[in-house]
């Protein structure tokens, strides 16, 4: 009896422990087949199937034939990033429902989520940094959810950033937990109201707007706080089940070994 017992407390733990680790989205066909063996994968859309001529739209002619290419299993049922970071972004970022083409701007950016789910509806749709980060309070009011309603409604998962803008030599702790904090409690919010899930994206670099240190991987210490503070968080009963583990084109370190590095990060 006294086994059965064991043996039962013990598989609580392990239910326990293992219901605390985070799963990485990683980029379709970017590392070994080894090291991406079981991991759900993401395929990722941006200026060059967007806006190709940099006009500061959506083509979604252009989007419907990178689609095609891109993504070319007609059922793939994995996740779609689209990142529109152009002046339709911009101005919907930076102004409110009264600017005179915010209506335009969120309609395209609606069209081009839709577009996808059309060409390949068993897919789960998102747009990078959508609910917007915000770093200091007086940006959060850039992430209006009144404003960003029709395309947090349209997306079937908020992929809101959370890149490290600093390094640990720059600023206490706290900050840092406070930046995590803030941005997943506006993202769960948002996301329990329309009964949404929130990956967040991470990556292991500064982001290259800091001068002194932007494009710098993260130090180990550092990396591990950050994604501790990630799988800490907890708003209500929710928290991060995965996230969207961003990998640039070109490699300047070995993808492979961070990933791994990352993984088992996420597994403590």
């Amino acid at each position: 009896m006294k086994k059965i017992i064991l043996f039962i407390v013990v598989a609580m733990l392990n239910l326990s422990c293992s219901a605390q680790q985070i799963k990485p989205i990683i980029r379709a066909n970017k590392y070994s087949q080894e090291i991406s063996f079981g991991k759900d994968s993401y395929f990722f859309l941006g200026e060059y199937f967007i806006d190709p001529e940099q006009k500061g739209t959506i083509d979604l002619k252009s989007l419907e034939k990178g689609i095609n290419r891109v993504i070319e299993n007609p059922d793939y049922n994995g996740y779609v990033v689209l990142n529109i970071e152009n002046k339709v972004y911009q101005e919907l970022r930076s102004n409110s429902m009264s600017h005179k083409n915010y209506q335009h701007n969120i309609n395209l950016m609606v069209k081009a989520v839709e577009l996808v789910k059309k060409i390949r509806p068993n897919s789960k749709v998102m747009i990078y940094n959508i609910p917007f980060r915000f770093i200091s309070l007086n940006h959060k009011e850039y992430s209006d959810f009144d404003k960003l309603y029709p395309l947090l409604n349209a997306v079937d998962v908020f992929a809101p950033s959370l890149y490290l803008h600093h390094d640990e030599k720059e600023k206490k702790p706290h900050f840092f937990s406070t930046y995590i904090k803030n941005n997943l409690d506006l993202s769960f919010e948002y996301a329990e109201k329309l009964n949404k899930k929130v990956c967040p994206f991470v990556w292991y670099k500064i982001h290259p707007s800091n001068k002194n240190y932007g494009g710098n991987v993260i130090s180990s210490n550092q990396y591990s706080e950050y994604l501790n503070l990630i799988k800490n968080y907890r708003y209500k009963n929710q928290r991060v089940e995965k996230i969207i583990y961003w990998e640039p084109a070109q490699e300047t370190i070995d993808v492979n070994k961070k990933l791994k590095e990352t993984v088992d990060l996420l597994k403590k």
